[in-house]
């Protein structure tokens, strides 16, 4: 899902990272797949945080260029412990 979401024109697209639970979301479990690739001459990372919640599954995503991605994902993340549901 995460592969197949990036631009057509992307080149050495591969997954990076895959993690259980990076951050739990309405105090349910979570899962996320990083990935790079190429995307005309730049560097990206993206990164989806997937989390079931009842009916419906939530797909948080971040893309940033490769070098500011570490610091972009902190952030994301810790914006993410914000979301909660009744």
């Amino acid at each position: 899902t995460v592969l197949t979401s990036l631009p057509g024109e992307s080149q050495n697209a591969k997954v990076v990272l895959e993690e259980q639970n990076p951050v739990p979301v309405n105090q349910q479990p979570s899962y996320a797949i990083t990935a790079n690739y190429t995307y005309f001459g730049q560097d990206y990372a993206v990164s989806v945080l997937f989390a079931n919640l009842g009916q419906i599954q939530l797909r948080a995503r971040l893309v940033a260029r490769k070098a500011d991605f570490e610091t972009l994902q902190r952030a994301f993340r810790g914006s993410l412990f914000s979301l909660h549901w009744q």
